[in-house]
């Protein structure tokens, strides 16, 4: 994104919310969405992974504690 992009950003957090944020912590949330989203679609797509009646996934803890180790805002999915 460029400078003008989360300047966008940083302005609309101010006038809807109110919060001031700098450009690296925009960044770093930004970052955080990418990474969730990017987790969440691979676990739509991902073959062998169990569901259950209402949709959502069935697995074990082994499989949670290996994909979520080294990003630990992932286990709130």
């Amino acid at each position: 994104m460029s400078a003008e992009g989360y300047q966008a950003v940083i302005d609309g957090l101010l006038a809807r919310k109110g919060l001031v944020y700098s450009r690296v912590q925009v960044k770093n949330q930004i970052v955080v969405l990418k990474n969730t989203h990017s987790f969440w679609r691979y676990m739509q797509v991902h073959t062998g992974l169990g569901r259950k009646r209402d949709g959502t996934l069935d697995v074990d803890s082994e499989f949670w504690i290996t994909h979520t180790e080294k990003k630990p805002y992932l286990r709130k999915l």
